[in-house]
C-alpha cells in the first residue's frame, strides 16, 4: 500500500491507513504500508514510535517489523537520480528542483514516464497549493510539448520504430541494474540474465516494485 501525503501526516492520519492495512492483511497477509510525506511529520514520528530505517537512504522511517509501516520524508531525501521519483512528488523547492532534474533527463529515459504517472496522479487530484498546481501543470505539459516536437508519441503507440523501442528497453534495464546494484549490492548471473531478456512490461512492473521492495525477491516475485 502507498499512501501520498502533500501536507505533513498527524499521528491520526498514520494510524487510519494503518487501519487500512490492517483490512488488506486478512487477504493479503505479505502486505506492507508505505507513506510518502513532501515534509517532516515530526509529531507523528515521534508519539508513534518511528525509528530510522537501517541502511536505507536518509530520510526513511520505520516501525517494529511486524507493524509492517514505514514512512518516507521526501525533503529529507539524498538529492540523486535513485530518489528522483520520490523527490517529484515533493512540495515546493524540493518538488521544483526534482522536476527541473526529470526536465533534464533523455526523452528516453525510462524515469521520466514514471514521474510524468507520479505527477499526474497527485496533480489530478483537488489542491490549495496553487503554486504546486502551476508547477507540475507546466512540467506535464513541457514534457507532452517535447515529444511531439520530436516525433514521440506518450505511451506506446503501434507504430514506432522498432529500434527506438530497443533502445528503451535497453535504458530501462540499465536504470533497473544501476538500482538494483545501489541498494542490494552485486547481482547473480540468474538476475542479470532476467533483466537482460525482459520487455518492457517485466521492466515496468519490476522498476515500480523497486520503489517499495525490502528484499531483491521482492522485486521479482510473482504478480
Amino acid at each position: 500500500m502507498l499512501e501520498f501525503f502533500h501536507d505533513p501526516p498527524s499521528s491520526l492520519d498514520v494510524l487510519l491507513c494503518m487501519g487500512k492495512l490492517i483490512e488488506r492483511r486478512k487477504r493479503f497477509e505479505s502486505s506492507r504500508l508505505w507513506i510518502l510525506s513532501a515534509g517532516r511529520p515530526t509529531t507523528a514520528l515521534a508519539k508513534l514510535g518511528f525509528t530510522v530505517l537501517p541502511d536505507w537512504p536518509s530520510g526513511t522511517y520505520t516501525l517494529e517489523e511486524d507493524f509492517r509501516t514505514r514512512i518516507i520524508v521526501v525533503n529529507e531525501l539524498p538529492v540523486d537520480r535513485g530518489t528522483l521519483f520520490f523527490r517529484a512528488v515533493g512540495a515546493g523547492a524540493v518538488l521544483r528542483a526534482a522536476l527541473s532534474e526529470a526536465s533534464a533527463l533523455p526523452l528516453d529515459a525510462p524515469e521520466r514516464p514514471m514521474i510524468v504517472r507520479a505527477v499526474l496522479e497527485v496533480w489530478g487530484e483537488p489542491h490549495v497549493d496553487e503554486e504546486f498546481d502551476m508547477t507540475t501543470q507546466g512540467f506535464v505539459e513541457r514534457w507532452e510539448r517535447e515529444l511531439l516536437e520530436k516525433g514521440h508519441k506518450a505511451g506506446r503507440e503501434e507504430g514506432r520504430e522498432e529500434g527506438r523501442e530497443e533502445g528503451r528497453e535497453q535504458a530501462m534495464r540499465d536504470v533497473l541494474v544501476r538500482q538494483l546494484r545501489a541498494r542490494f549490492g552485486g547481482l547473480d548471473t540468474a538476475v542479470e540474465a532476467r533483466i537482460r531478456d525482459a520487455g518492457v512490461d517485466e521492466l515496468t512492473r519490476w522498476t515500480d516494485r523497486f520503489a517499495t521492495a525490502a528484499a531483491l525477491d521482492d522485486v521479482f516475485a510473482e504478480p
